[in-house]
């Protein structure tokens, strides 16, 4: 795994976790956009997932506040469900 050479850890600040948890991801949402369909998908969707929980813990929140909120925004808007995109607002 790594070659027969040595990790180098440290512990980050909470800002510099907080800004690597960022970068990380939007790297892997990168991932989703260009993975295949099927187990690849999925599974950059759980480390998406992983990154989503890690930040909402920093926020003092859950994945359980993310999907009440999920849940009321689709509710209003319904929009991905049924496939409809708003392209503008004039």
């Amino acid at each position: 795994m790594n070659d027969g050479k040595n990790p180098i850890f440290r512990e980050l600040s909470e800002s510099e976790y907080e800004s690597e948890l960022l970068k990380r991801l939007a790297e892997e949402a990168q991932e989703v956009i260009f993975a295949n369909k099927g187990d690849k998908k999925i599974e950059e969707l759980a480390d998406v997932m992983e990154l989503v929980k890690a930040v909402a813990l920093l926020e003092g929140k859950s994945l359980d506040n993310i999907e009440i909120i999920r849940k009321k925004k689709s509710d209003e808007r319904a929009g991905f469900k049924k496939r409809i995109l708003l392209e503008s607002i004039e």
